[in-house]
């Protein structure tokens, strides 16, 4: 809507009011007050959706990726805007007329020597394929994400359909044009709302119905537990309005900070539980079974509803299912299990805890979503998980040091095969951790001389052999002194 009214502004001002154009940009307000809003209520401007949806920001973005979305969202476009897609986007618009009146709409400042407008429009609607195009949910829910797209693009259309009216009464007289460019533009609109509608409102009506039969049934079970339960939930707002319970947004649209353990695999997902304090842990999961990963986490089931499939409208799966949440042992994995370290413990990193890795600085090769692994084996008879990483040649990260003193690190890992990690601490090469392949938790540990300590400590440790599972390190500082 703000872009539309800019546009109007530009194209058509006011009699005598061409002094005051320049409010068309003032819509331009309208865009950064979300971020700003965003940041006075959560402290972050970024958008968790479009951190969730954006390809750029995918933790394993590549040329790869990059080239695949691209292509598969340059030919849903053009189906979308041609009216000759597939299944989903084939009944939008008349074939080809959107394209032809947006293309005339292009040319009709080219033709009155607008260029500025032209420049303007060219550039805004390249700013806006980029964003719009650049989702990995593109075409979800009938191209809602095209929505503040539109606008611009139709106003443009429907002034080329204007302009072609006034065109051909070109010889009668400026009331006889008016009415002709306003019975075209009239024209245009009703062809491409006429071939929408008829698969808008049954769309509509089925989103509507899935939302009342699902979302709204869970909802209703949700208000019904003790008033201290939190639930985590994967993309289903209508849970967190009217659920009237605390929630905890696994995907990370409504949660800040847990999009980026949700896209980075199932290991990561878990320790993003791992990470959370006692107090902010969920007591219930309301799910998709069809793609919740962490199924480790789900108790009893508590309450379910369904919507008929095997397509949905708008839902996110034909079953969801409300279950307490089994959550006991997650910090069994904090502390090393089985090595005899003595010393001040300094540092620890969790791998796969994004926000962690984050803070040590950690990168391994490859660096794949395949890589983020979870792995669980029993110590005492208690069964320990642990998010991680099956790193194939290096990885690297940063632990906190005390100068002058020895550092012991050890490393929770598991392999299939025997292999051997050579150590480096600031360009040093210090040993090596044994690696035995052994069905289980293995901890190796190795003592870095006081000499090649600092207070940062850059550490690089290199496979010679099968990958090795990377799951948590620690540095203790011991009583040498150098």
């Amino acid at each position: 809507l703000a872009g539309a009214l800019a546009l109007g502004l530009f194209f058509w001002p006011a009699r005598g009011a061409h002094r005051w154009r320049a409010l068309g940009a003032l819509p331009v307000l309208g865009g950064l007050f979300v971020p700003f809003f965003w940041w006075l209520v959560t402290g972050t401007a970024r958008s968790n959706g479009a951190r969730n949806k954006w390809i750029f920001s995918l933790p394993y973005f590549d040329e790869e990726r990059l080239r695949h979305w691209t292509t598969l969202n340059l030919e849903k476009a053009w189906g979308f805007f041609s009216g000759t897609g597939g299944e989903g986007t084939e009944g939008y618009f008349p074939p080809y007329l959107f394209v032809l009146l947006f293309a005339l709409g292009l040319l009709v400042p080219l033709l009155h020597r607008r260029r500025r407008a032209l420049v303007l429009l060219v550039g805004g609607t390249l700013a806006c394929a980029l964003a719009t195009l650049s989702s990995t949910h593109f075409d979800s829910h009938r191209f809602r994400y095209l929505m503040p797209f539109l606008p611009p693009l139709l106003l443009l259309a429907l002034r080329a359909a204007h302009a072609l009216g006034g065109a051909f009464a070109r010889g009668a007289g400026s009331a006889v044009r008016g009415r002709a460019g306003a019975l075209s533009w009239s024209l245009a609109a009703g062809a491409l709302a006429w071939t929408s509608w008829p698969e808008a409102l049954p769309h509509y009506g089925a989103a509507a119905s899935e939302i009342a039969q699902q979302h709204v049934v869970i909802a209703r079970a949700i208000r019904g537990l003790p008033a201290n339960a939190r639930v985590a939930i994967n993309d289903a707002g209508v849970l967190a309005y009217l659920g009237e319970r605390p929630t905890l947004d696994v995907v990370g649209l409504t949660t800040n900070h847990s999009v980026t353990y949700y896209l980075a695999g199932v290991g990561s997902e878990h320790e993003l539980f791992e990470a959370l304090p006692p107090a902010r842990r969920p007591t219930h999961f309301a799910v998709y079974p069809r793609w919740w990963r962490a199924r480790h986490f789900l108790g009893r089931a508590v309450a379910s509803a369904s919507v008929p499939g095997p397509r949905t409208a708008i839902v996110g799966g034909t079953r969801m299912v409300l279950h307490e949440a089994r959550l006991e042992g997650l910090d069994r994995g904090e502390e090393p299990l089985r090595a005899e370290v003595r010393g001040e413990r300094v540092d620890a990193l969790d791998v796969a805890d994004t926000l962690d890795e984050r803070a040590h600085g950690y990168e391994a090769e490859p660096w794949r979503w395949i890589d983020d692994t979870l792995e669980a084996f029993p110590i005492d008879g208690e069964l320990v998980r642990e998010g991680g990483r099956v790193v194939g040649r290096v990885e690297r990260f940063e632990l906190a040091g005390r100068p002058g003193r020895a550092l012991t690190l050890v490393l929770r890992a598991h392999a299939e095969e025997a292999s051997e990690l050579r150590v480096r601490v600031n360009g040093a090469e210090v040993g090596a951790l044994p690696i035995a392949g052994e069905a289980g938790w293995e901890e190796p540990s190795l003592r870095v001389p006081a000499e090649h300590v600092r207070e940062r400590n850059a550490i690089e440790v290199r496979r010679s052999g099968w990958p090795v599972g990377s799951f948590h390190w620690w540095a203790f500082a011991t009583d040498e002194v150098r």
